[in-house]
C-alpha cells in the first residue's frame, strides 16, 4: 500500500493534492493522511507510522516545512520528500536549507497539474522499482510479493492467480487493475492476452504466435502482440 502524507495549513491545499494522486493512481491501495501542521505530521511518525511519499508546504506556522522534515530523518530516512511554496517566497537560503533534507522533488504554487503528476510519478516509479513489490489482499491480509518472484499472472474467473517461484496466491482483483499498477512500478510486466499478464525476465525463447516461459506455452493474441514485442526488444537492448 502506497502511504502518503499531506501537510499544509490550508486543508483545501490538502484535498486537492489528495484528488490529484487518487486521478494519477486511481484509489487501489493508496492511503492518504492530511496534517495541517509540522508537529502533528511528526509525532504521528515519531509514534510509529511511517509514509513513503511526504508532500510538505515550506512555510509553515509553529514549525516550517524544513524543520518538520529535519527532525522526521532523525528517526525515518525511508520517505520521498516532495516540498512545494510559493515562487515568490524562494531565496538562496531556503535552497541551502532544502538541500540538506535531500528532498526528491520541488514543486512551485500555485501547483500545476502536469508537474504534479511528473514528479509524482517519477517518486513513484523510484520507490517501487527500489523496492520491488506487488500488493493484494487476501483474506483481510495484505500480501507484498516481490516482483522479481512473480513468473505471470493468471485470469480465472473473478479470482486472479499470482505465479511465483514458489508459491501460487489467489486474490479478487481485476486483471486490467493488475495491468494498470505493474505499468507504473515495472517495465518487466505485459498481457499477452486476455487472461495473462507475464513477467518478460522469465521469457525463454518466443515466436510470433507462442512465448515460453521454461517449459511452459502460451499464445499470443494479436491485439497484445505489437505491445509485447516492443517490450522484448527494449528489455534486450
Amino acid at each position: 500500500m502506497l502511504k502518503v502524507a499531506v501537510c499544509d495549513s490550508n486543508a483545501c491545499i490538502c484535498s486537492y493534492i489528495e484528488q490529484l494522486i487518487k486521478h494519477i493512481l486511481g484509489k487501489h491501495y493508496i492511503d492518504i493522511e492530511e496534517f495541517s501542521n509540522g508537529m502533528e505530521l511528526y509525532h504521528n511518525i515519531k509514534t510509529g507510522c511511517d509514509f513513503d511519499m511526504i508532500f510538505i508546504e515550506l512555510f509553515l506556522n509553529n514549525m516550517n516545512g524544513i524543520e518538520t522534515i529535519s527532525h522526521i530523518q532523525k528517526i525515518s530516512k525511508k520517505n520521498h520528500i516532495i516540498f512545494y511554496m510559493s515562487a515568490l517566497a524562494f531565496t538562496m537560503d531556503n535552497i541551502s536549507e532544502i538541500i540538506d533534507t535531500h528532498p526528491f522533488a520541488f514543486l512551485k504554487k500555485p501547483i500545476q497539474n502536469t508537474d504534479f503528476t511528473r514528479k509524482f510519478l517519477a517518486a513513484y516509479q523510484e520507490l517501487f522499482l527500489n523496492h520491488g513489490f506487488f500488493e493484494f489482499k487476501n483474506h483481510g491480509f495484505i500480501y507484498k510479493i516481490p516482483l522479481s518472484k512473480i513468473i505471470y499472472i493468471e485470469k480465472s474467473g473473478r479470482i486472479l492467480n499470482i505465479i511465483t517461484e514458489d508459491i501460487t496466491y489467489a486474490t479478487y482483483y481485476k486483471i486490467e487493475d493488475a495491468c494498470h499498477v505493474l505499468s507504473k512500478i515495472s517495465n518487466c510486466f505485459v498481457r499477452i492476452q486476455y487472461s495473462y499478464i507475464i513477467n518478460l525476465k522469465y521469457v525463454t525463447r518466443y515466436t510470433l504466435s507462442k512465448l515460453y516461459l521454461g517449459n511452459m506455452e502460451f499464445s499470443i493474441s494479436k491485439k497484445y502482440r505489437t505491445d509485447l514485442f516492443q517490450s522484448l526488444h527494449k528489455n534486450d537492448t
